[in-house]
């Protein structure tokens, strides 16, 4: 039986480790690993399997659309005809819906990683090999008592 938990600090761990061994946990028992935070940038477009939320599609699409509508109306009017004027429409509506689409996703980019520079904090993974089932509730109870961010059993 393995009891797995989740740590935001190393500070937590160190404590952790300390209690673990004040009840006769030996160091062969023990996993520690170092989790790495993903820092790859995200795609811009979405695929068919893959939508992570920063599609400048959506934005494209609808200010297209506007500008398709907008320029039938007038275009009707104008001399070119709303078939021109509408298409000239749907392509200005694109570029403008992709240009605000971008700058609102370079802002929340900034916030997300004004956000991520804040924590100092490194996300550590302890395992246990425990014997006993007793032993699996006093590890699992040091771990929560000592901060873990989560905890898992596996039997």
């Amino acid at each position: 039986m393995n009891v797995i938990a989740s740590f935001e600090s190393n500070m937590f761990v160190e404590i952790t480790l300390q209690k673990l061994k004040e009840n006769n946990v030996e160091d062969n028992q023990i996993v520690i690993i170092e989790m790495e935070m993903n820092t790859e940038e995200k795609h811009i477009l979405d695929t068919m399997y893959l939508s992570n939320g920063i599609s400048l599609f959506d934005g494209m699409a609808a200010w297209a659309v506007v500008g398709t509508t907008l320029g039938c109306i007038y275009g009707s009017v104008n001399r070119l005809g709303p078939i021109i004027i509408g298409l000239s429409g749907a392509i200005l509506g694109a570029v403008v819906g992709f240009l605000l689409d971008l700058m609102i996703n370079k802002r929340k980019k900034q916030k997300w990683k004004l956000k991520g520079t804040n924590k100092k904090n490194y996300d550590m993974l302890l395992i246990i090999k425990c014997s006993s089932k007793h032993e699996v509730k006093n590890i699992a109870s040091i771990c929560k008592n000592n901060n873990a961010v989560s905890l898992g059993v596996n039997q």
